[in-house]
């Protein structure tokens, strides 16, 4: 496997790995009450916006 793949590997591995953590905090906040569905939502939009915002 040449070094661009295993890099395209690695990345997939955290985004994955990422992606499950995400989901089961999300589950555990909401389950817990302490945030509801819509304003994880709203969270992730507010964080979305100022992320592109601060581009160059």
């Amino acid at each position: 496997m040449n070094n661009n793949r295993r890099q395209k590997l690695k990345e997939t591995v955290r985004r994955a790995k990422a992606e499950i953590a995400f989901n089961s905090m999300r589950v555990q906040a909401t389950e817990s009450g302490f945030m509801s569905d819509e304003e994880i939502e709203a969270e992730i939009k507010a964080t979305r916006e100022a992320m592109e915002s601060s581009k160059f």
